[in-house]
């Protein structure tokens, strides 16, 4: 498994050739009868745990399997006593619905009852790191080893430290991989010799200090070497020049700058794909339903904000805008503010003596100016300017809450401005915006549709959260738990 195109947290490109390099030696080692591979098509979390249910299923109840193998390239999290396979749809408010959780994997692992279970975890981990001698940390180890009879776990980083990469490629699936050269063919390499191999790697090298846990023997084999084997490790990604620009294609060969430039050109849609992908978000919003909590409740009513200036807090995302310095197809609308500040009446007479001998007289107060951002408009004719979803109460004693959204173009990605609005009550009977109570947040995502599909989901389903919280909040229902 390798998650390399992470939405909310940063990407690791070169988790795709950890994959790739991998995978490729498990399949030229003959060893394993069957292989499953979860890479970036699969970018959603429950997606991924339903393709290792349906692997699993096809071996439970087995009792003849000698070995199962796990490997894994991405973002790790560990957090409460459990740790997280961090999935390309990662979201920290909703971590076990966008994780694969070590519990879970390890209980499908159990249930092949395998002679032997192999981990190999390559996590450059998302702001928690690996705690070795925490004793939260120590008691997951300790209970993870003892659900297997025989047992390896390959960790690439421990304390504080996080897992190094370079553009191309992992540091530490590197040193596995180049642990293998040592070995002619015919040779049997033992996990134990890719541990001491690696262990020696990083004591010279310094940087990030793997671990290993082990409940075996250290005879066990993890390949022996082949021709095939042979060639893989001759991947040019597996030396050590830091010149080197190339990448490995789909079979395994380096690619060339040209092919790394047309790669490239691919994000560069037409704007009448952009207009697609806009009506799409729209159309996605319009079809979701509600909550059946809130199904009797609310009504969600969609509609089109005409002009900018009836954004709330328009000027929060002016100022991102500014300050990101990005090149988005936007104009900015600045404004002169005026403010005082003091200064020397007479600048020279004052420079003559020191200014710890200055008095309140000495001074004079003057008006100036500076730009700061107002609004902005946007410079292409958009499909719609933003959209407001509100969840419309149907009983008097409802407020309602609305999902502002404001798409930004730049040419290769869409910024997705979202914000839950509060109302404020207006006469007897009405309810006008609370334009003080948006808070934006921006999602960033190229010009596909699955990315976009994910940022509709995450936007509405949020602010529905956010109005069965406050239901619940405020009629709380006696016996249930807080």
């Amino acid at each position: 498994m390798a998650q390399c195109e992470y939405l909310n947290v940063p990407k690791l490109s070169a988790c795709k050739n950890d994959l790739l390099l991998m995978k490729r030696i498990v399949e030229s080692s003959k060893k394993y009868d069957d292989i499953l591979t979860l890479d970036d098509s699969v970018g959603r979390a429950y997606e991924a745990n339903e393709r290792i249910i349906q692997f699993i299923e096809k071996y439970k109840g087995n009792d003849k399997i000698d070995e199962v193998l796990l490997y894994f390239s991405g973002h790790g999290n560990f957090e409460n006593n459990e740790f997280y396979y961090v999935w390309d749809d990662y979201e920290k408010t909703r971590k076990r619905q966008t994780c694969l959780g070590n519990t879970e994997i390890d209980g499908f692992l159990r249930s092949l009852n395998a002679k032997l279970t192999v981990k190999i975890i390559d996590a450059c981990n998302s702001g928690v790191p690996y705690l070795k001698g925490d004793s939260g940390f120590d008691k997951f180890l300790s209970i993870s080893k003892d659900a297997f009879q025989k047992c390896y776990f390959l960790f690439s980083s421990q304390n504080d430290e996080t897992s190094g990469a370079d553009f191309q490629i992992s540091l530490f699936t590197k040193s596995i991989l180049n642990s293998l050269k040592n070995f002619d063919e015919g040779k049997g390499v033992r996990y134990r010799d890719i541990m001491n191999y690696v262990s020696d790697e990083f004591d010279k090298n310094g940087g990030q200090t793997p671990f290993f846990v082990t409940q075996c023997d250290n005879t066990d084999v993890f390949l022996e070497i082949n021709s095939e084997i042979k060639n893989v490790l001759c991947s040019e990604i597996l030396k050590d020049s830091p010149n080197t620009v190339s990448e490995l294609g789909p079979s395994g060969t380096p690619v060339t700058l040209l092919d790394l430039v047309k790669k490239d050109a691919e994000k560069y849609v037409t704007f009448e794909v952009v207009r697609e992908l806009l009506e799409f978000f729209r159309k996605k919003l319009s079809a979701e339903e509600l909550n059946p909590d809130l199904k009797d409740l609310y009504t969600v009513e969609i509609d089109e904000i005409t002009h900018l200036k009836n954004v709330p807090q328009i000027r929060d995302i002016a100022s991102w805008i500014r300050t990101k310095n990005k090149e988005t197809y936007t104009q900015l609308h600045l404004i002169s503010v005026p403010y005082e500040e003091k200064v020397p009446k007479y600048p020279f007479a004052l420079r003559l003596r020191s200014s710890l001998f200055a008095s309140e007289e000495d001074y004079k107060t003057v008006t100036k100016y500076r730009e700061e951002v107002d609004s902005f408009s946007n410079t292409l004719e958009m499909p719609y300017t933003g959209l407001n979803v509100v969840f419309k109460g149907l009983l008097p004693n409802l407020m309602n809450v609305s999902l502002c959204v404001v798409p930004i173009l730049s040419r290769t990605s869409v910024c997705f401005f979202i914000s839950k609005i509060d109302y404020k009550r207006s006469g007897w009977d009405g309810q006008v915006m609370d334009s003080f109570s948006a808070k934006w947040e921006c999602k960033e995502v190229p010009y596909e549709q699955p990315a976009i599909d994910d940022v509709e989901r995450h936007a509405f389903h949020k602010v529905e959260r956010y109005v069965i919280d406050l239901l619940k909040s405020k009629f709380p229902v006696k016996g249930s738990e807080k």
